[in-house]
């Protein structure tokens, strides 16, 4: 349980971050390129944030909240952290951002494989069943 909260705590401080914040994530966005269709992205990557989150902290239906994570992370990772991109010191804060995604992505594949655990709504349904 407590790994599924430290997950999805960093991902509901994001979309929070990107709510209260927005002119900045599109600022951001901006910086690496994405124009197209901007405002429906911003607003997809804060649902699949709040839906995987929020599915990781109850342990509810957890497969449907690491698919959500995972349709999440992977472009973010590939396309914010795009390290080989850039040089100098930016590169290497870019790698460390790319390597504390694949580390987080890991731990959503970690949960997708081994399930929400004991103590889970997930697991409730399941005794119940």
């Amino acid at each position: 349980m407590l790994v599924r909260i430290l997950i999805a705590s960093i991902f509901v401080f994001s979309a929070i971050h990107r709510m209260t914040h927005y002119q900045e994530a599109v600022m951001y966005s901006h910086s690496v390129g994405l124009y197209t269709a901007l405002d429906f992205r911003l607003v997809l990557a804060t649902i699949l944030e709040i839906v995987g989150a929020l599915s990781f902290i109850f342990g509810y239906k957890t497969t449907i909240g690491a698919i959500c994570l995972l349709l999440f992370m992977i472009p973010v990772t590939i396309h914010f952290h795009a390290f080989w991109n850039y040089s100098g010191q930016e590169a290497s804060m870019q790698v460390m951002h790319f390597i504390m995604n694949a580390g987080l992505t890991g731990a959503i594949f970690f949960v997708l494989g081994m399930g929400a655990g004991p103590f889970s709504l997930d697991s409730l349904c399941k005794k119940k069943n």
